[in-house]
């Protein structure tokens, strides 16, 4: 899962969006319905910079190094840890009680209507989130020189900033 919100010249002039997907559509959800939508899948997390930083460094090694991994072994991952979705909703929870924009701390269940009617991509995506997990490893990466420097808690702690930010941005 990507996180954070980007920023540098092409956000500030509007041409890039400055969020990701995922927790920010659980969000957005959230903040019209003023509760959190239970989420159980396990996931990676990687934050916008940290996978910028793994490009950098792949890219520095294929131009140096011939046996740099290519086809099969040419997939990179900018894995630094896991989290549970349920770890997500909660944190959104929590900041949402905090932003006054909540009474209720815990997550509880999307109906299938509520899925259809927030839900970006109209095809169950928050639904799916719930009930996938993806898993990852960055072996390769770091083979190459890639040091992630982001965590678990960091991604969990940059929720409450971008709920902040898309409150703001969608005058919610």
């Amino acid at each position: 899962m990507i996180w954070g919100i980007a920023s540098g010249a092409l956000v500030e002039k509007g041409i890039q969006n400055p969020h990701s997907i995922q927790v920010p559509d659980l969000i957005r959800a959230s903040l019209a319905l003023r509760w959190v939508a239970i989420a159980l899948r396990e996931a990676d997390a990687d934050d916008l910079t940290v996978v910028a930083d793994l490009y950098i460094v792949l890219f520095n090694s294929i131009r140096v190094d011939a046996s740099t991994g290519h086809g099969r072994e040419g997939i990179y991952f900018g894995e630094n840890g896991e989290h549970r979705m349920y770890q997500v909703a909660k944190a959104i929870a929590e900041a949402l009680v905090t932003l006054g924009r909540s009474d209720n701390p815990e997550p509880s269940s999307f109906t299938k209507e509520e899925t259809d009617k927030y839900s970006v991509v109209k095809i169950h995506y928050l639904d799916n989130i719930r009930d996938n997990n993806s898993r990852c490893r960055g072996n390769r990466s770091r083979v190459i020189g890639w040091k992630p420097v982001k965590t678990t808690e960091d991604f969990l702690a940059s929720i409450k900033p971008e709920i902040e930010a898309l409150a703001k941005k969608w005058a919610m």
